[in-house]
């Protein structure tokens, strides 16, 4: 009976991690040049690499999100979603120190 509810509640962790991750990838894909700027206002990096990161990024959390909703390669999602949660938490402590 544990290992049935464990799978549920994973299950659906990965569901809501997944759809946050799709919903901001689709949020920043269209709007690249504006998300660079966002990405420039936290002065973590240079501009070119801002850019870089605004057209790449969205596209990670997208393929992660689906991955961890599709079941498919579960662990190296599972990974990249750490990640970025951490970069992301990284960047907004960064901008509260200043």
């Amino acid at each position: 009976m544990k290992k049935d509810k464990l799978r549920y509640i994973t299950l659906v962790a990965r569901l809501i991690v997944g759809i946050v991750l799709i919903y901001a990838a689709l949020s920043k894909i269209p709007n690249a040049f504006y998300f660079s700027i966002q990405i420039e206002n936290y002065r973590i990096v240079g501009r070119g690499i801002a850019r870089m990161v605004a057209v790449t990024l969205p596209w990670i959390e997208l393929i992660t999100g689906l991955c961890l909703i599709a079941g498919w390669w579960l662990r190296p999602a599972s990974f990249i979603a750490n990640g970025l949660f951490l970069l992301f938490i990284v960047g907004i402590i960064s901008a509260l120190v200043r």
